[in-house]
């Protein structure tokens, strides 16, 4: 058996060297001297060093803000915000897939933004069902009930 050597030249297929922009890197490296931002390593010798802390004081507020060093530029606005909800509490449940449905279906037809809202509404009337002494469980077997006679009633 004969073998030889196979030379590839696979100088072509080399990952291109991306150099950061050096204007956001300066507006980066002004914002972190400005605002005390230290680094993970250490500085090189031509940087000037954080901002200074006084020993009464945990951080030196700068003079200039962010937006002056920028230029006026900074990030972009969100087009929408975040309302807040004061929902911060994690509800995680099982439940039938028809029920899970329902929800969606009521979220949609009241324009909801969060399920969290559905719940809370369904929290209400179930509350005002009590207030008023109707047994809430009785009233769902007779909704049951109805649904079923209805059903039965549309494949006879």
């Amino acid at each position: 058996m004969n073998t030889h050597n196979i030379r590839l030249d696979l100088n072509e297929f080399k990952p291109e060297v991306k150099k950061a922009d050096p204007v956001v890197k300066t507006s980066v490296e002004k914002i972190a001297e400005i605002t005390g931002f230290k680094t993970r390593h250490a500085p090189k010798s031509d940087h000037i060093e954080p901002l200074a802390v006084q020993k009464n004081s945990s951080v030196v507020a700068p003079d200039v803000s962010i937006v002056e060093v920028l230029g006026g530029e900074g990030e972009a606005r969100r087009r929408g915000r975040k309302r807040t909800t004061n929902r911060n509490t994690p509800f995680t449940v099982k439940l039938k897939i028809e029920t899970n449905n329902q929800i969606y279906e009521f979220a949609d037809r009241l324009e909801c933004n969060a399920i969290a809202e559905v719940l809370e509404l369904a929290l209400g009337a179930l509350q005002k069902e009590l207030d008023e002494g109707i047994d809430p469980r009785v009233r769902a077997n007779e909704q049951a009930q109805c649904q079923d006679q209805v059903r039965t009633n549309m494949f006879a």
